[in-house]
């Protein structure tokens, strides 16, 4: 399994947008066999592969890139069209189901616990109790399809 350790970020100039931006550098590790993987899909992008050479701790390891931050250690994944990305099943799985959602204030309930999630944040009170809140008004015109949320 591919992972990645930050260890640093520094600003940029985006070239697409002409804004500042904050780049975050992870130290990739795995296998021969995944780390190869990993450098041919930077190739098939038309990226170069860079390799650590002034950080004593992470000197000669291959570089993860990214414009988000996912935490101090992260699992890599390639996909079979050569996306380098940082799985997360769960924001997914949340993402997929607020597509489905009609009720307003549901939706920015679990938006806020989405962003939660993102951010590495506990379940904020104020969420819960917004959920709590919007679910009881609403629950008269709340869809089967956003009942079933939960399961």
């Amino acid at each position: 399994m591919l992972r990645g350790n930050y260890y640093g970020k520094y600003k940029k100039v985006s070239q697409s947008t002409g804004q500042r931006i904050t780049v975050f550098k992870y130290a990739v590790s795995g296998s021969e066999q995944e780390l190869a993987k990993y450098k041919a899909a930077l190739e098939a992008q038309g990226q170069p592969c860079h390799v650590e050479e002034f950080d004593e701790t992470h000197k000669g390891k291959m570089i993860y890139f990214t414009t988000v931050h996912n935490g101090k250690n992260i699992e890599l994944q390639v996909s079979p069209n050569n996306a380098i990305f940082v799985p997360n099943d769960t924001v997914d799985e949340l993402e997929s189901k607020l597509q489905t959602v009609t009720d307003p204030a549901l939706k920015a309930a679990m938006a806020s616990r989405i962003a939660d999630l993102i951010l590495g944040a506990p379940a904020s009170n104020s969420s819960q109790a917004t959920h709590a809140t919007a679910s009881a008004a609403q629950a008269e015109e709340v869809s089967a399809e956003e009942a079933d949320l939960g399961q």
